[in-house]
């Protein structure tokens, strides 16, 4: 699978690979160009790791490519020092679980010059959601105050004075 997103792996590499892998060593390669630039933060190289996990190892074999995850702190946060669970086998199991509950998170990676595209469709959609939340709020206050029954298809035709 590792061909699908690298295209040269080096010898030193593959004697890394063969020692260490599955396991918790991430090497960097250069990534091919398919790979999107967003896993890349545009460098055009790429971390890779192989858990040790045999669910891990399972669940990428069963979905048939490579998941992704981050592990960088973009907000400078001071990481959690309490007791934590972040090992190949509770991130084996966490991700199996959300498999298995048919709940893993897949998605589509938009290119760069989509992304405005898709941003105003989300806009456009919140302010869909919000228009007819206003008007099924304003149908209920004219029912309760005048006691009449309004249409949204009324509603939607009466003019601001009228209303």
């Amino acid at each position: 699978m590792l061909e699908r997103i690298v295209p040269r792996i080096e010898p030193r590499a593959e004697l890394l690979i063969r020692n260490f892998w599955p396991g918790p060593l991430t090497l960097i390669f250069q990534a091919r160009k398919t790979v999107p630039a967003n896993l890349t933060s545009g460098t055009g190289k790429i971390g890779v790791r192989i858990s040790s996990h045999p669910i891990s190892l399972r669940l990428c074999r069963r979905v048939g490519r490579p998941i992704t995850a981050t592990s960088a702190n973009p907000a400078g946060m001071a990481q959690y020092s309490g007791i934590k669970h972040a090992d190949d086998t509770n991130d084996a199991f966490f991700l199996a679980e959300l498999l298995r509950l048919k709940i893993l998170p897949t998605g589509h990676i938009y290119d760069a010059e989509l992304r405005p595209v898709r941003d105003l469709l989300r806009r456009r959609l919140m302010l869909v959601h919000q228009r007819t939340a206003l008007m099924l709020s304003f149908k209920s206050l004219y029912t309760r105050t005048t006691g009449q029954e309004l249409t949204l298809s009324e509603l939607k035709q009466m003019e601001i004075k009228a209303a």
